[in-house]
């Protein structure tokens, strides 16, 4: 993720944006990372049994 974040800057890009479904390891992965959550999306997300779930998109500035 790191690496992925460095290739970012180095492009020029200064802004990211990624989602993840609510509740999954991720989530904890991507604030300790220094990502913002930005809102949440209801029955975004639909898993393999074919139930939908939440989506939490966040954003990081690499500024």
């Amino acid at each position: 993720m790191l690496e992925a974040e460095k290739r970012a800057k180095q492009e020029g890009r200064t802004l990211l944006v990624l989602d993840t479904r609510e509740g999954d390891p991720s989530n904890s992965l991507y604030t300790s990372l220094g990502y913002i959550q930005a809102g949440r999306i209801p029955d975004y997300a639909k898993s393999a049994n074919g139930e939908f779930h939440p989506t939490i998109f966040y954003y990081k500035k690499t500024n």
